[in-house]
Formats: C-alpha cells, structure tokens, sequence
C-alpha cells in the first residue's frame, strides 16, 4: 500500500508523508497539497498498525474535515480516525468529562446570535452607566480574553496592574460568565479555553488523551490562537508525535486571535522537530 500512497508525490510530500516519530513542521505555501499529504500520513500510519482511535486530525472547517475524513476512508476502507476542527472537538471532549469541566449533562452552546442577546440582558441588568456599551463590542472583546486564556477572575487582576485593562469590561465579562453557567451554557470561545483549563488542571485526564491521540496532525497551524495552541501542547506532552502543516506568510484567522507566531515558534516548544519545506 505505501506505494501508491506515495505515487504522484514529489520528494518533500513523500518525506512528510513517511515521517516517522516525533514532531514535524511542514512549512508550505497555498496549493502545495498540504491536505492530500496529511491524508496519505494518516493513510500511511493506519498501513504501520496505528489504531485509527489513536490518530487526531485537526482543521479550521467542517468542509475541510469533511473533506480529509473522506480522502482517508477512499484510501483505507475504514473510519475511526479522530477529523474535526478544533471547536467540533473539544465540545466532544467537554461532552465526556462536563462535570469535571464545571458544565452539567447536556449543556448547550451558544452561537453569536444568543451571545448577543444574553449580554444584552446582562448590560440591561447592570444598570444605566453601561446603557451605552454595544452587545457586540463586548462580545468581541469577551472573545479576546478567552483566546488569550484569561477567566473572568484573571481579567479582574490585570485591571490591578495594566492600565490598558478594562474595568467595566472585567464586569460585564463576570456577569456573562455568571448568565452562562446559570442557564449550563457555553459559548464558542469557552470550548477551547474550558478544554485547555480540563487538561492543565487534571492530570489524569491529560495523561489518558495523550495516551489515546498519540499522532496528531493540524493543517493550517498558521490559523491557531493561543488557546488552540496550548491544546496541542497539551495533548502531546508525553508522545510527541504531532505533525503540523502551514504558511507563516498566510494567516486568514486574525479576526479570531489566530496567532501566526505560533508556527514560527513551533521548534521552540519542539526543538527536535523535524522541518520539511
């Protein structure tokens, strides 16, 4: 099978899709088959004897999940393989472990639409000298901090010692918080930053998903925020088998705390990664 898997690759592919253990970098630019190559790994892994259970692929999409999920069963004849984005899966794992994650059974998630109107309520409920605050530039400003992985309580403390901070903001964003654990609620951003909070904090469990997803694969790591970087750190303390794909010239995620730093740096948190260009 390894043949055809590598027929109609070019040197650099073929090196990627043939990687071995331990982390690699993949540094490429637009239409350079980065997803075909991260499929034909899997494709390649699954051919060595890795369990597709223990196999995490992760995107920005569900077009592009669904897309690499379809490639991999063409190629393999079987499913199994973890293929989501990074918000499809940690609502998966808070689904697993919500009472340790502070959720109760069947929590919902809110989209943009009921954050907005539970802020609305919110800013009415806090009186009139936030009348003037937009639901919509406190959402977004919300958003940041849990991007940047600060809670409600580590916002409050930053406004003791950064001017820049907030103070206003830091209530709205505790009221918000309070709205959504009330009604066992979570936002969008709250899937990435209760996940990396779950992982930090629970050894245990951190130590059973990094035993579970053993190779783990990420295209388009130039799209990553903090939180979803700390994720991947995480994840792949103990077998560091993570292969991520990416462009620094090309980040499309600005708007959601994407942090093209996070390729740059990757050696850094991985200094024996591999770098294929």
């Amino acid at each position: 099978m390894t043949a055809r898997l590598l027929e109609g690759l070019n040197e650099a592919q073929r090196e990627v899709v043939l990687h071995g253990e331990g982390p690699l970098l993949v540094v490429a630019g637009p239409g350079s088959g980065k997803t075909r190559v991260i499929t034909h790994r899997l494709a390649y892994l699954m051919d060595r004897g890795v369990r597709p259970s223990h196999l995490l692929a992760l995107t920005f999409t569900n077009k592009a999940a669904g897309e690499m999920r379809r490639r991999v069963e063409e190629l393999t004849g079987y499913g199994g393989v973890w293929i989501g984005t990074f918000h499809s899966f940690c609502a998966r794992l808070l689904r697993w472990y919500a009472s340790l994650a502070g959720l109760g059974d069947n929590f919902s998630i809110y989209d943009r639409d009921d954050s907005l109107s539970a802020l609305r309520q919110v800013l009415k409920e806090l009186g009139p000298d936030f009348r003037s605050v937009r639901p919509s530039h406190a959402l977004a400003q919300i958003s940041r901090c849990k991007r940047e992985l600060l809670t409600p309580e580590e916002y409050r403390q930053r406004c003791l010692t950064d001017f820049r901070a907030d103070s206003a903001l830091a209530e709205i964003y505790e009221a918000y918080q309070r709205r959504l654990r009330i009604a066992n609620s979570v936002d969008f951003d709250d899937l990435l930053l209760l996940v990396v909070k779950l992982l930090a904090e629970n050894e245990p469990i951190r130590t059973e998903l990094d035993d579970r997803f053993q190779f783990i694969m990420v295209d388009e790591y130039q799209d990553t925020n903090a939180a979803q970087f700390e994720i991947i750190r995480l994840l792949s303390s103990r077998f560091r088998h993570v292969a991520v794909t990416g462009d620094p010239d090309q980040s499309i995620y600005g708007w959601r705390g994407a942090d093209v730093k996070n390729i740059l740096e990757f050696r850094r948190s991985y200094p024996d990664a591999k770098m294929v260009r």
